[in-house]
Formats: C-alpha cells, sequence, structure tokens
C-alpha cells in the first residue's frame, strides 16, 4: 500500500488561503475587464472578489495561529500536596535546571508559601501548606530546539533518558502525597519524613 499523506492543520488553512487569494485576485481581474461592458456586472464581481479576499485574509490569521502552535510548545511545572489532615506541613521537591522557567510560580488552590532555597542536595522548591495544596508555572511559546538540559530536575542522582532519583524532603511523620510534574519528568510518591530519595520518570507524550 502506497504511503498516505498527512497534513498538518495549519498546511490545510494555508492552502485554502492560497486558494480564496487566488480567487479573488482572478475576481478583481475580471471586475476590472468588465467594468467598460457591463458596470452592473462588474459591480457583482468587484464585491464578490472582496468577500473571497476578505476570508482569506481571515484564514491567513488561522493558518498563522496554527503554524505558531505546531512550532512551539509550553513548558509547565506543577505540584500537587495533599496531606492526611489540615495541619501545617512542609515538603522540598525538585525544579528544573533553569529556575526561570518558573519564575510566574503562583498558588492555584490551597493555602501555601513557597521558596527556593539552597540544600546539601541541590536547589530545590519549598513548600509549606495547611491543607491540600497546588502550584504551577508555565513558559508558553518555547522552540523546539529549546534544550531538555533546562528543565531537568534538580537534586537528581543516577540520571537517565528516562529515569533518575531525586530528592525530596517531607515534614509529616506519615509522609506527604505529592504530585510534581516538571514537564515531562512526573513523581508521584509519599515524600518524608526526612529526606529520602524517590524516582521520576520521563514520560513524553506517544
Amino acid at each position: 500500500m502506497p504511503p498516505v499523506a498527512v497534513f498538518q492543520p495549519w498546511e490545510l488553512w494555508l492552502a485554502f488561503t492560497v486558494l480564496l487569494a487566488s480567487l479573488g485576485t482572478v475576481g478583481l481581474i475580471l471586475a476590472t475587464a468588465t467594468r467598460a461592458l457591463s458596470p452592473r456586472r462588474s459591480l457583482g464581481i468587484a464585491v464578490g472578489a472582496v468577500l473571497l479576499v476578505m476570508m482569506a485574509v481571515g484564514c491567513g490569521s488561522l493558518t498563522y495561529t496554527d503554524y505558531a502552535r505546531a512550532q512551539t510548545w509550553t513548558f509547565s511545572y506543577r505540584v500537587e500536596a495533599t496531606p492526611n489532615g489540615t495541619a501545617s506541613e512542609a515538603v522540598v521537591v525538585p525544579v528544573p535546571s533553569n529556575e526561570d522557567l518558573i519564575r510566574d510560580l503562583h498558588v492555584v488552590s490551597g493555602d501555601a508559601n513557597w521558596s527556593l532555597v539552597s540544600t546539601a542536595h541541590g536547589r530545590g522548591l519549598y513548600l509549606a501548606f495547611a491543607g491540600p495544596a497546588t502550584i504551577e508555572a508555565s513558559v508558553p511559546g518555547l522552540p523546539p530546539s529549546y534544550p531538555r538540559s533546562e528543565y531537568l530536575p534538580s537534586m537528581a542522582e543516577n540520571l537517565t533518558n528516562f529515569r533518575a532519583e531525586v530528592w525530596a524532603y517531607g515534614s509529616a511523620a506519615g509522609g506527604v502525597e505529592i504530585r510534581l510534574g516538571i514537564h515531562y519528568w512526573l513523581l508521584h510518591d509519599y515524600v518524608g519524613p526526612g529526606w529520602s530519595p524517590r524516582e521520576i520518570v520521563f514520560t513524553p507524550p506517544p
């Protein structure tokens, strides 16, 4: 069986835009050519051509939007902490190698405070909370060539392409359930009490 061509949405929009623009251009040429012979027909052709050009402009905008979306990606960082109770607790979890990626870190839900700290295992995020809390950050518009090394997890040991052991701290005696996402690096485990290594896994989309 011959291979089947697969087109991206922006490529289809581009083809449709070119078609509309071409038809509009032909319409304007015809309107100019027939103006002397039939002004009324020329006006109708001109109106139709202008509408086609306006549609082409609209489709061109959608084409650019789809193209930009296809050529960029969004980095995301998210921490969800779920303690067993509502007492004040704290954890320290990894951050991306480039901390500029989490400049807009903010609380999404719950009662929480956070700060970036230096530890014996490397840089980390200190998160204090009372009850379930979630914080996150994102950076849109990154190019496909953005280096993966910029968002490798901190406090990591035995790092491979798809997994690593990272250090994490929890203050709760029974541990705190943590869901950590550093883009495609994911950790879901109970952290604490004290410092302990936890496995984080690289899970890119299929």
